[in-house]
């Protein structure tokens, strides 16, 4: 086996790629999706990785599994995030981010049924977000993407693991 991988493991790829990308970017927020309980251990060291680099750095969660364990991630402390947005957060997510910097931020979070933080999670109100209309939602901005190309076949990172993509299948170096 070649590549990046042949010779380190998840934890090293986050290590070697993240911190390179936090140092290089220092985003003001880093967004977490954790689909299964399988990627739990992932978000956990992705947000402790972000959390150690910077501080001040947002870290927002979303996902099934903090959708339906945010409770228990914050009572546990499991995971080094700032909030957690329940259910399908396209919407929640804008909002926070467009919201985030205001003084009451924590008044607009506890009062929000779809995003919760260390004061808010155990509120009544909190429940998943459902879109009930998708055509609602905003196209993908690819042309935000500083190479398309690279984003749709997924070579822009596969390469630097040590596989190139060819024809739509992943081929070994």
């Amino acid at each position: 086996m070649n590549g990046y991988f042949a010779d380190n493991n998840l934890a090293d790829f986050f290590e070697d790629f993240l911190v390179d990308f936090l140092k290089n970017n220092e985003p003001n927020y880093v967004g977490i999706s954790a689909l299964f309980n399988t990627s739990f251990s992932t978000a956990r060291d992705i947000s402790k990785l972000v959390k150690s680099y910077n501080k001040k750095t947002t870290v927002i969660l979303g996902g099934n599994l903090p959708t339906y364990l945010y409770k228990k991630i914050y009572e546990k402390n499991m995971v080094e995030c700032d909030y957690m947005v329940l259910g399908e957060g396209e919407k929640s997510l804008s909002w926070l981010i467009l919201n985030a910097d205001k003084e009451n931020i924590r008044e607009l979070v506890s009062a929000h049924p779809h995003i919760v933080d260390r004061n808010s999670y155990l509120e009544p109100h909190k429940k998943l977000g459902i879109i009930d209309n998708l055509d609602d939602l905003s196209p993908p901005a690819h042309d935000k993407l500083p190479d398309l190309d690279s984003y749709l076949t997924g070579s822009a990172l596969s390469g630097r693991m040590g596989t190139t993509q060819r024809k739509g299948t992943t081929q070994r170096k």
